[in-house]
């Protein structure tokens, strides 16, 4: 709101105050003022009236400048030689700070510059306890993704619930891109209210250019309601989506031979233990002569195979659980459908069979070793893995780079 107890204004010399006229890369001035476009006239305009409101928005300012660089005379700004002009002859004195001089001018004063910043004393690796009123009852999957990644990662986010403050955007980012995507497939099979659809048929190659068509009409109205329509960013963002809707609608052809959609966007959940729940959402379940097939869209990165057999993926495996204990059908595969991957839409990361049920076990294992640990007063220790430490939002508490070795 400017205003201040009080206010250094500082290096206010010709040279620096206020800023030198500006070399535009494009339009001289003589364009710019037929244009109707800015030019260094106005922006000086605009930096006076900001200098004249700092100059009222205080009863106690200090204005500083560097007389001398060099043996150089430096010259003050033609602002502050106005403002001393003005005062010397109204009042018949100076706005020199003598007091200060007189401090600087004394032998125990000294001026000490260095360019060099002291290092933050080492740390230990952090290994934080629960206390009893932080030990949580609840855990959704990505929190057990974070647990996995780093546990001081989950004690930090989850327990202590810090989370980074967020930057506003106006355009659609790529996140948002996948919840448009997300929706838009939603409303195709679900009635969703205020939006078209959903599409009644089996989809098939018969009516492949009517699935089509309202996939499109629909992806327009997701993508409007969530920004301007004339965003140029976020309609790029749609006509992306759009070259894919026909490859999406080829992929759900082939799906829908074997498999019959039934839920979409459904929560989950399932007791770990008497006083312990597990949740999430589902994309997608499917039905076949076989059971449930877990769906999950990926419109980013989606996990290999490899990582997710070895445990260190838990997205799957965990829905595949939950679907279990939610519903009474058995969960015989999952997979992640790859939308946008040199603009193709395939099935990725398929586990399905005994293989699933064996990660179904070793999970649910390996939840309740947690609980029981935790009850424990098991530390969270910081794990310290490079690959999750460049993404980890907790990076700067644990403070990694200055743990003793």
């Amino acid at each position: 709101m400017q205003k201040f107890d009080a206010l250094i204004i500082a290096s206010v010399d010709k040279n620096s105050f206020p800023s030198p006229n500006n070399h535009y890369v494009f339009f001289n001035e003589q364009v710019r003022r037929e244009c109707s476009v800015p030019t260094w006239r106005d922006d000086r305009t605009r930096q006076l009236h900001q200098f004249r409101c700092l100059l009222a928005s205080s009863p106690r300012l200090l204005i500083t400048m560097q007389t001398e660089k060099n043996g150089e005379l430096i010259h003050p700004s033609p602002w502050l030689e106005a403002i001393e002009t003005f005062y010397n002859m109204a009042y018949g004195a100076s706005l020199s700070n003598t007091d200060l001089e007189f401090l600087a001018s004394q032998n125990t004063s000294n001026v000490i510059h260095t360019s060099k910043i002291p290092m933050t004393e080492a740390t230990q690796q952090p290994t934080p306890i629960l206390i009893d009123d932080l030990i949580p009852t609840t855990i959704s999957i990505s929190q057990y993704q974070s647990l996995v990644n780093c546990p001081y990662q989950y004690f930090a986010l989850s327990c202590l619930e810090l989370s980074p403050t967020e930057d506003l955007q106006e355009e659609l980012t790529k996140a948002d891109f996948g919840s448009l995507v997300h929706e838009s497939i939603h409303a195709f099979f679900v009635d969703v209210p205020s939006l078209p659809g959903p599409f009644t048929e089996k989809v098939c190659e018969h009516n492949h250019i009517e699935a089509t068509e309202l996939l499109h009409i629909i992806s327009e109205k997701v993508f409007s309601n969530a920004s301007h329509e004339n965003d140029f960013d976020n309609q790029l963002w749609l006509t992306r989506w759009k070259t894919l809707i026909p490859r999406f609608i080829d992929w759900e052809i082939k799906q829908q031979q074997k498999n019959k959609p039934i839920k979409h966007e459904v929560n989950v959940k399932s007791n770990i233990s008497h006083s312990f729940e597990a949740y999430g959402r589902l994309d997608r379940v499917d039905h076949n002569a076989d059971g449930d097939v877990v769906i999950d869209y990926k419109t980013g990165m989606t996990t290999s195979k490899k990582s997710i057999v070895n445990g260190e993926q838990v997205q799957l495996p965990m829905y595949a659980l939950l679907n279990d204990q939610t519903h009474a059908t058995q969960t015989t595969q999952v997979e992640f459908v790859k939308i946008g991957e040199k603009n193709t839409v395939k099935s990725t990361s398929v586990i399905k069979a005994d293989e699933l049920e064996q990660l179904k076990k070793l999970h649910l294992e390996r939840l309740q070793e947690f609980i029981q640990s935790m009850n424990n007063k098991m530390p969270f220790t910081a794990l310290a893995n490079d690959d999750t430490c460049q993404r980890c939002d907790a990076f700067g508490i644990c403070r990694k780079p200055f743990w003793t070795q």
